[in-house]
C-alpha cells in the first residue's frame, strides 16, 4: 500500500495545467475623481496601460487558474505622476496581484495638467 494512489492522477493535472497559458481579461471601470478632476480624461489616459494589469493578472493566473474578482485602485496624482498608489479593495483574495498592480501604477504617466486622488475599480476574469 505505501506508494499507491500518490500522485500519478496529480503530476497529470500539473502537467495539463503548465501546458495551457492561462490568459484573462482586465478592465477598467468608471474612474471617480475625489476632487472634482475629470475622471473619463484620466480613465481615457489610463487605457495605454492595461496591458500591464493584464501581465499582473495573468502572471497571477499561473498560480491560481480561478482567480477573478475585482480590484479597487487609489492613485494620487500630481502634475501628471502618480505619487502614490494603493489597493483598498481586492475581491480576487490574492495580495499579490494587488502588490503587482500597485507597483505598476507608480509609473504611470498622465497628461501634465492632471492632478487628484483617483479611484479605479479594476474586474479581472479568466478567459
Amino acid at each position: 500500500e505505501v506508494g499507491s494512489g500518490g500522485g500519478g492522477g496529480k503530476a497529470a493535472t500539473v502537467k495539463e495545467v503548465k501546458a495551457k497559458v492561462p490568459s484573462g481579461r482586465a478592465s477598467v471601470g468608471k474612474v471617480e475623481s475625489y476632487d472634482g478632476e475629470n475622471g473619463d480624461a484620466v480613465r481615457s489616459a489610463l487605457r495605454k496601460y492595461q496591458g500591464q494589469l493584464k501581465a499582473c493578472y495573468e502572471s497571477r493566473l499561473k498560480q491560481n487558474p480561478n482567480l477573478s474578482g475585482r480590484v479597487l485602485l487609489e492613485i494620487d496624482v500630481s502634475a501628471g505622476r502618480v505619487a502614490t498608489s494603493a489597493i483598498v479593495e481586492n475581491s480576487t483574495g490574492d495580495s499579490e496581484l494587488g502588490s503587482c498592480i500597485s507597483r505598476r501604477a507608480r509609473g504611470w504617466r498622465l497628461p501634465a495638467d492632471t492632478t487628484g486622488t483617483f479611484a479605479m475599480p479594476l474586474t479581472f476574469e479568466g478567459a
